[in-house]
């Protein structure tokens, strides 16, 4: 394994257990949220030893994230990473990286529901976060938490609806952006290749 290929994976295993702590004690992103506060310079934004990011809302999103996060009930974890929504989310990275998108939509017109469906069955809801710029665990969570220029909060909404329990993730480079890390999530998924296992069989 390359040593970026290492470190992405570790990324991910950080990600998941701090989407998971996220959900069970809201309450824990707060410091990191409110450390935020005074890197900021009107809209512009600037960690030491980062390019400044300017963002749509500048603190205005940021405070109210705080406050919603101050209020959030806790929700239980996610049970489970798959494989084959880790896949979906890996097809998206990879069209938003050579496409230089950063939007849902894929650059052949697919949605989260068809790029899941290459995969299997999904049932329930189905949701998909997007992080761009951002390369460590606190980054991403943040910044999904703050949904800047947002104006439904779609990001953290999914990060905290109750009924999802499965989950894929995916990491990469993006030429525009520098980074983009993409969760899938689910109520519930078949894999097609499980299904037909048990058709087999029977």
């Amino acid at each position: 394994m390359k040593p970026q290929e290492l470190r992405h994976d570790v990324l991910l295993d950080e990600l998941i257990a701090g989407i998971n702590m996220a959900r069970t004690d809201p309450s824990s992103l707060l410091p990191a949220l409110r450390s935020r506060l005074s890197a900021f310079n009107e809209n512009l934004y600037t960690e030491p030893g980062r390019t400044p990011i300017w963002t749509r809302e500048g603190t205005q999103a940021l405070e109210e994230a705080i406050v919603s996060i101050g209020c959030q009930k806790p929700v239980p974890p996610l049970k489970a990473i798959v494989a084959k929504l880790s896949m979906a989310a890996a097809d998206h990275c990879e069209d938003l990286c050579v496409a230089g998108l950063t939007s849902h939509c894929g650059s052949d017109g697919s949605t989260i529901d068809s790029r899941v469906s290459r995969y299997g069955f999904w049932t329930g809801s189905l949701g998909e976060l997007l992080c761009f710029g951002e390369d460590t665990c606190e980054g991403i969570l943040c910044k999904m938490v703050i949904d800047d220029g947002i104006p439904d909060r779609s990001n953290r909404r999914n990060l905290f609806h109750p009924e999802f329990s499965l989950c894929g993730l995916a990491f990469s480079s993006h030429f525009s952006r520098g980074w983009v890390c993409c969760v899938m999530l689910a109520e519930g998924f078949v894999d097609y290749d499980d299904e037909q296992e048990e058709e087999e069989e029977e």
